[in-house]
């Protein structure tokens, strides 16, 4: 997660399965500390809807909202597991 994501990062992180995730309020990111653990709930669910998603610090302590602005088809690597298992099951699906 970060304050903000350059569109190549994102792209490249997309690509080897790593959701790039920004926060929706950018102040959020003062609030997390260096150690502490952030959980994501129904990622899949919530990519699927395009919704934002909800991060949990430390059990529940802190819950703040994040974002991402992938296309369906970057969803759709990332879910995967990165561009070469994506690329791999279209392939499949052709033969």
């Amino acid at each position: 997660m970060s304050k903000q994501n350059a569109r190549i990062h994102a792209q490249n992180l997309a690509n080897f399965g790593v959701l790039p995730l920004v926060f929706v309020k950018p102040e959020d990111y003062e609030r997390i500390e260096a150690g502490q653990t952030v959980r994501l709930d129904e990622v899949r669910h919530r990519l699927a809807e395009g919704r934002e998603l909800h991060a949990e610090v430390d059990g529940g302590k802190l819950v703040f909202a994040v974002r991402h602005c992938l296309s369906p088809r970057q969803v759709e690597q990332v879910l995967k597991g990165g561009l070469i298992n994506w690329m791999r099951d279209a392939l499949a699906q052709r033969t």
